[in-house]
């Protein structure tokens, strides 16, 4: 049966099933766009089980109709303006002396621990995978893709970069002319040209169990 994970949290949800673990970015009415308390909760919870030695297997999906549009704008326009999404927190000025260096490094630190649990981290991907999104799913081991879905890092319309790990990991994953193209241009790209090029290693159909992709990983 699926045991709850003892602490609660306000943007995701994880969960156990037995070996297998779930984390369901869980922001639903915004598609799962990212927060600063999202981003802190995601640290959290990756110091706490990204050791485990329980867990056999990780999947990060989204709850709702996407996986994840990217960073919620409130983040830039301060919806809040007592607080910085980026420079703000409880572990504010422990990674550098200049707030929104410091505040990127935490961010990045959010999904950077996805590459390094030791067991292997699964993106599923559905709807939406953009900017901090699609980010977020290159830092896992292996990415399944619903057809249908769209990706893309579109940071460049913005003026700024891929700064979440995506600058590193694209190439990594798709090669470097490849990664220049979709970053320069901020390329929406959909799920089969996304297989094409090796963006994921898995295409479904939209509603795949995928629990036998995991078993695969896994065994």
């Amino acid at each position: 049966g699926s045991a709850e994970y003892p602490r609660e949290m306000e943007t995701l949800d994880f969960t156990r099933d037995g070996d297998l673990a779930w984390l369901r970015l869980d922001r639903p009415d915004k598609l799962n766009s990212f927060t600063g308390e999202m981003w802190a909760e995601m640290r959290a919870l990756g110091d706490e089980v990204k050791d485990d030695p329980s867990i056999r297997a990780l999947v990060v999906i989204g709850n709702g109709r996407a996986f994840s549009s990217g960073i919620d704008t409130t983040v830039f326009t301060g919806a809040d303006r007592g607080s910085n999404e980026i420079t703000g927190g409880a572990d504010a000025g422990t990674r550098h002396a200049n707030p929104m260096v410091d505040g990127i490094l935490r961010a990045q630190a959010s999904y950077t621990w996805l590459e390094e649990a030791r067991y292997p981290t699964i993106a599923a991907v559905r709807g939406y995978a953009l900017g901090a999104g699609l980010q977020l799913a290159l830092a896992c081991d292996i990415r399944v893709f619903a057809r249908g879905a769209k990706v893309g890092l579109l940071e460049h319309k913005y003026g700024i970069l891929p700064d979440l790990g995506g600058t590193q990991r694209l190439p990594r994953i798709v090669g470097e002319g490849k990664a220049k193209e979709l970053i320069w241009t901020a390329a929406r790209i959909d799920a089969d040209e996304a297989f094409r090029i090796g963006l994921c290693e898995r295409l479904v159909d939209e509603g795949h169990d995928v629990l036998g992709d995991v078993g695969v990983v896994a065994a």
